[in-house]
């Protein structure tokens, strides 16, 4: 961590310590400066004149190469959001209104909203083959079975974790992780009733507004771009967001105060 952001996170701290009502205060700035940028993505004052049309949104599960499509739509011109908003804030309305396009989890949980929210938005369904992805999910939450989700939420150390915009990234955490994954009793059977689901919401809709990738599979620009209606890059297609073993294990002991 720079120290750009060591100082962002010590000014927050102090911040939060202050007395009611000024506590509100760094939070009511971040509040103010992402409606301006709402507000001039529709209004039309926004610095970028050119903007790729429509929004464009990743709904796969994690570990199915959401981090790869993120980066692939922002080499393509995309302003992309992939989880949170500037490292901060989990990804909510306020972001999708205001971003170009947006991948992960946060997506995931709600595409049907976000297809009769935005009339001429295209959505783009990583996939994975399911005996690679079970290995990679566990890794990636250090977690045998999604049912855990339930036990780490009753903890107490879960709602009081030192991470940004606390209260509501504990919330949307909890929401995501509830819709997608921790209703069922394993890995295969989450990843199905999910693949099922976005299957059967997208069979009589325009195939316009739906793609398939098998990124960990070898689907790339070729299949991408044309979809977009994209010129292909003269690069290799980004693969990012490996899993890592404990450093991505660590993600969840961050959100039980433990990292």
């Amino acid at each position: 961590m720079n120290l750009f952001h060591r100082f962002k996170r010590l000014l927050a701290r102090l911040g939060r310590q202050l007395p009611a009502p000024f506590h509100r205060l760094p939070e009511e700035w971040k509040q103010s400066y992402l409606r301006d940028e709402v507000k001039q993505r529709y209004v039309g004052t926004s610095v970028s004149k050119v903007k790729p049309q429509p929004k464009v949104f990743g709904i796969g599960l994690s570990k199915t190469g959401t981090s790869s499509l993120n980066e692939a739509l922002v080499r393509l011109g995309y302003d992309s959001l992939h989880w949170t908003h500037r490292g901060q804030r989990v990804l909510g309305w306020p972001e999708f209104f205001y971003a170009e396009a947006a991948t992960d989890t946060p997506c995931s949980a709600q595409f049907e909203a976000l297809y009769h929210t935005f009339e001429h938005s295209k959505f783009i369904y990583t996939v994975r083959d399911i005996e690679n992805w079970k290995a990679s999910i566990r890794e990636h939450f250090g977690m045998g079975s999604p049912r855990e989700f339930r036990e780490l939420w009753t903890e107490k150390r879960f709602w009081e974790g030192n991470f940004g915009w606390r209260w509501y990234n504990s919330l949307r955490w909890t929401h995501i992780h509830e819709c997608l994954y921790a209703q069922h009793d394993t890995w295969e059977t989450a990843y199905q009733a999910f693949d099922k689901r976005v299957r059967r919401f997208f069979e009589d809709k325009p195939s316009r507004r739906f793609l398939v990738m098998n990124i960990p599979g070898g689907d790339g620009w070729d299949k991408l771009c044309p979809f977009l209606s994209q010129d292909v890059p003269n690069e290799p297609f980004p693969h990012a967001g490996k899993t890592k073993g404990v450093i991505e294990t660590n993600k969840v002991k961050q959100y039980k105060g433990e990292g």
